[in-house]
């Protein structure tokens, strides 16, 4: 790759007259601005132009990117966590095999360029891609610290069976997550491109917060909006595990693709749906929705449905998280339906059927507080309504027989003993209408 003090000396070689002009102009500024700071210092005698603008690299920096440590490796490259020596900060790196299948490198720079426009705060950033000397292109993005989507659903339904954590705060950790998900691949959807490979290992969760969807090596750009993408050649089986992704004439992960992908058919956003549905069945279980090699997997796959979550499964769902879960039961079930057209359109629609269950469990713990403290303060509500029936009677005690003609001097206490029963059963009553009632005065 050509860096930038090269590209400098050929051009000062090929046009002699621009880089004189350019001189011109530094030497004019810091003339002005000799005293701004220090990177306005007048220059050396024998130091070049070249030298003066390009980024001052030592023969061992001669790259931009300093490697700091592998952070991990995927079925097309291979991702470095790098520094970049220019804008001083570290960043993830993603590396081509050096050996892969025709095609490869194309998909990989596809990858780069669809990512680097979608600019959401649910998709990882791209900043920078170009080539070694070896040929091997690379990209760099944000380093995400973190943990996996698949790490962190292991962590929360240990801590729920264990006791360790509130259950249903720990559900609603979980969906939140997701639904992040749902809305970056949602926004991706309305740019007409489609993930393909939607899993929870392809989303990190981080450690402020951050909830990235990556990995979009084998996306697929629908192009003009109601287009079709086709899948690519009908899946070959190889031995290899169920949970990864398969590069070449296999894309995606067999455990985690729709049907229609499995079979080679024509895909759009419903495929990913599928996927998310895939997602939330772990989320909710604990485990994928089919387990195996890729040849099983393929063949319980295109069999037929996985395990229900309405029977035994089900029941050990609500058995982990202690609530009910049947409105997250018939998303994913609606998700993952065999045929598209019985799917939900995109991304962004089974968001809003999450956000829906979010909502609506928020509602109820509202309740359910509510409903703890009511419990809560029954006894001395119990004391409260007991005296307050017995000031009632006091108070009727001694306004029976006072005449209604009788001045209010005379019924004050009655009035005041029924006036206290009332604020001790919380009641807001006029004094009037206890007067009407106790004296018959209207």
């Amino acid at each position: 790759m050509l860096g930038w003090a090269g590209f400098l000396e050929r051009l000062q070689a090929r046009a002699p007259e621009l880089v004189a002009e350019a001189e011109a102009l530094v030497s004019r500024e810091r003339s002005v601005g000799a005293s701004r700071s220090e990177a306005t210092m007048p220059r050396q005698p024998g130091v070049s132009w070249v030298e003066l603008v390009a980024p001052s690299l030592s023969a061992e920096e001669s790259s931009r990117y300093e490697v700091l440590g592998h952070l991990g490796r995927g079925g097309m490259g291979t991702v470095e966590r790098v520094r970049d020596r220019m804008l001083h900060r570290v960043v993830a790196r993603k590396v081509l095999h050096a050996a892969l299948p025709v095609g490869a490198r194309e998909r990989f720079l596809e990858e780069a360029r669809t990512t680097a426009q979608l600019q959401h705060p649910g998709i990882v950033p791209v900043h920078d891609m170009g080539e070694e000397p070896d040929g091997r292109v690379w990209f760099t993005m944000k380093e995400v610290q973190g943990e996996t989507f698949r790490s962190v659903i292991r962590r929360e339904h240990a801590a729920s069976r264990s006791g360790a954590v509130d259950r249903s705060a720990s559900l609603r950790r979980l969906v939140s997550t997701f639904d992040t998900v749902c809305q970056a691949v949602g926004y991706a959807h309305a740019r007409g491109v489609v993930h393909r490979d939607l899993k929870p290992t392809n989303v990190m969760v981080g450690k402020h917060g951050e909830v990235l969807a990556l990995d979009w090596g084998i996306a697929k750009v629908l192009g003009v909006e109601g287009a079709v993408a086709p899948a690519s050649k009908p899946l070959r089986t190889g031995r290899r595990s169920g949970q990864e992704t398969a590069v070449g004439p296999v894309l995606g992960t067999p455990a985690f693709l729709s049907p229609e992908q499995a079979r080679g058919e024509q895909i759009d956003a419903r495929s990913d749906v599928y996927g998310l549905g895939a997602v939330l069945y772990e989320m909710l279980t604990g485990a994928a929705p089919y387990r195996g090699d890729t040849p099983s997997v393929l063949a319980a796959l295109l069999a037929g449905l996985p395990a229900s979550l309405r029977g035994p499964t089900g029941a050990e769902v609500h058995s982990t998280f202690g609530v009910d879960v049947t409105e997250l039961v018939e998303v994913c079930e609606r998700a993952m339906a065999r045929s598209a057209s019985d799917r939900y359109a995109d991304g962004a629609a089974v968001g809003a059927a999450v956000q829906s269950w979010l909502d609506g469990s928020r509602r109820r713990e509202q309740a359910l507080e509510v409903v703890s403290q009511a419990l809560a303060q029954r006894p001395a509500a119990e004391v409260l309504r007991a005296r307050a029936a017995a000031l009632r009677l006091e108070a009727q005690s001694v306004l029976h027989g006072i005449e209604g003609s009788r001045p209010e001097e005379d019924k004050a206490l009655g009035w005041a003993k029924d006036d206290e029963a009332a604020r001790g059963k919380s009641r807001r009553c006029s004094r009037s209408w206890t007067r009407s009632r106790c004296c018959g005065r209207r």
